[in-house]
């Protein structure tokens, strides 16, 4: 279940985060025109990774943390 939220303050921004802290944050969005975020009972709610995609990006981190070790 996703819900979005409008807000025009940071103050009103925390409240909301607040009043719903049983959900997760998903994505915040603030443009000229508005300002929303998007909560979510479920905190990855689009992309499945299938095992070789998940295999590549602990390899990747795997790779730059030895990287950075050396």
């Amino acid at each position: 279940m996703k819900k979005q939220f409008y807000y025009n303050s940071l103050e009103e921004k925390e409240k909301i985060i607040n009043e719903n802290n049983n959900l997760y944050v998903i994505e915040i969005s603030e443009t000229l025109k508005c300002s929303y975020i998007i909560l979510s009972d479920n905190p990855i709610y689009e992309k499945k990774l299938s095992y070789e995609e998940l295999e590549n990006e602990l390899l990747i981190i795997t790779n730059e943390l030895q990287g950075g070790l050396l």
